[in-house]
C-alpha cells in the first residue's frame, strides 16, 4: 500500500516543458537526451492515464514567446539561450506538446513566458476555480520548471509532489542535486508508482 493518501478530484498533474523544441531531438535542446536515457515520456504518459481513470485534472505547462521575442526582455539568461536557438516560437511546431504524451480534450494549457508554471499565468486561477490542493509535478527540467514551480507551490500552501522518475534535466548530475538535496527541503519527492498507488489507497 503506498504511503501517500491522495484525494483526485483534490489534485493536480502537472506536465511541464514537454514541447517539442524541449524534449523532441529536433528540438535541438541541452534536454532531449536524458529524456531518453530516461524513458521519461513513456513514464509520464503512464501516469497520465492513471491519473485521468482517477479522476485527477490534468494541466500541461507550456513555454511560447512571440515570434520576435519582445516579450522575452533582457533576462533571465536562461531564456536568451533560448531566443538564441530560436525556438519555442508561439504557433510552431516547437510549442506543441510531444505527441506521445498530447493534452486530451478535458485537460488545461497554461501558457507561461517564464521559467515557474505560475509566474504571469493563470495556472494558480485554474488551482482555484477546482479546489485544487495538491500538485504532482513531472517535466523538464528538474532544476528549472519543477524547482521553480515547486518553491512556488509551497510557498503558496499547496502540498507538492515531485514525481522524480518523470523528470529529468541536461545531466543526471543536475537532476540528482536538485531531487536530493533541494526538492525534499520544499516538497515530497516521490515516485509515479506510489502517486497511481495513492490516487487508488483506501480514504
Amino acid at each position: 500500500m503506498s504511503s501517500l493518501l491522495l484525494e483526485p478530484a483534490r489534485t493536480a498533474l502537472l506536465v511541464m516543458d514537454c514541447d517539442n523544441d524541449v524534449v523532441h531531438p529536433k528540438g535541438g535542446s541541452a534536454f532531449w537526451q536524458q529524456v531518453q536515457e530516461r524513458d521519461i515520456l513513456a513514464r509520464i504518459r503512464r501516469v497520465l492515464d492513471g491519473a485521468r481513470q482517477a479522476g485527477v485534472t490534468v494541466i500541461y505547462v507550456v513555454a511560447s514567446f512571440r515570434a520576435d521575442y519582445a516579450d522575452i526582455g533582457a533576462y533571465p539568461e536562461l531564456l536568451q539561450r533560448v531566443k538564441g536557438r530560436g525556438a519555442l516560437k508561439e504557433g510552431t511546431w516547437g510549442t506543441q506538446v510531444h505527441e506521445a504524451i498530447a493534452p486530451l480534450p478535458q485537460d488545461f494549457i497554461v501558457h507561461k513566458k517564464r521559467v515557474s508554471a505560475f509566474h504571469g499565468t493563470d495556472l494558480e486561477v485554474v488551482l482555484r476555480t477546482r479546489r485544487i490542493d495538491t500538485l504532482a509535478l513531472t517535466g523538464v527540467s528538474t532544476n528549472f520548471v519543477v524547482e521553480s514551480t515547486a518553491r512556488y507551490g509551497s510557498d503558496a500552501g499547496y502540498r507538492v509532489l515531485v514525481l522524480e522518475d518523470c523528470c529529468s534535466a541536461a545531466s543526471t548530475e543536475m537532476h540528482d542535486f536538485a531531487v536530493r538535496k533541494v526538492l525534499p527541503m520544499l516538497c515530497a519527492v516521490t515516485s509515479s508508482q506510489e502517486f497511481l498507488a495513492g490516487l487508488d489507497a483506501p480514504k
